[in-house]
């Protein structure tokens, strides 16, 4: 019975043993998947704060290009040229033409907003105003006009319209403001015609460097 009974109790006992190893084998593959989904994690948060940090990061140096074009296009005497009280090349606009096509629509209307609330600052509230009416038009002119680039428009073309939307919303905003609606009748034609000049060449200078951020970012 003593043998019987000894047998019985070693064989439960190597059962146990062999039971063991499979459970083990078990945790370490779960243990094995935790770890790597935690690691899977930690890369798409490091991943996600590479992108944040380098968006604010391209969003502050846009907004400062647009402020110095802003600012330098004010010391070109293009009065002497074209005798239009006003008139200016537009340089900021290649900023919100370069931002719409190459980093997205939200980031573009963040520089304008930004660009403009800075000018008011420096310059005054109706700087701010007649700026931000402007280029809050050419913003939804280039960027409803975006979605057929390279199709429809050239990016020349989109600069073009942008341009002449700025001068329609600067303006409205100054007839509004100086209660003279006759503005639109008198003055704005001779902005639209010189706005394609000008929208062309913003266009031209900002096309080399859209086409050398495609190809860089593309790869």
């Amino acid at each position: 019975m003593r043998n019987g009974f000894g047998r019985a109790k070693l064989l439960k006992d190597s059962s146990k043993k062999t039971v063991c190893p499979a459970a083990g084998k078990k945790d370490n593959i779960a243990n094995g998947q935790h770890g790597e989904n935690k690691n899977t994690v930690g890369i798409k948060k490091r991943s996600s704060t590479r992108l944040s940090t380098r968006r604010i990061t391209q969003a502050a140096l846009l907004i400062a290009v647009a402020l110095v074009l802003s600012l330098a296009e004010r010391w070109i005497p293009l009065n002497f040229i074209v005798p239009i009280p006003g008139i200016k090349l537009g340089l900021a606009n290649v900023v919100t033409l370069f931002a719409i096509l190459r980093i997205g629509a939200a980031d573009a209307f963040l520089i304008l907003l930004v660009r403009s609330l800075i000018l008011g600052s420096i310059l005054g509230p109706m700087t701010f105003i007649l700026s931000f009416s402007g280029g809050i038009l050419a913003f939804m002119a280039i960027w409803l006009l975006s979605h057929w680039e390279g199709r429809l428009f050239s990016v020349i073309g989109l600069s073009v319209a942008g341009a002449a939307a700025h001068n329609i919303g600067q303006v409205m905003m100054a007839s509004v403001i100086l209660s003279e609606p006759l503005l639109l009748l008198s003055y704005l034609p001779m902005l639209l015609f010189t706005g394609m000049i000008t929208g062309t060449l913003t266009g031209a200078a900002a096309l080399p460097v859209i086409k050398r951020y495609s190809k860089i970012h593309t790869v």
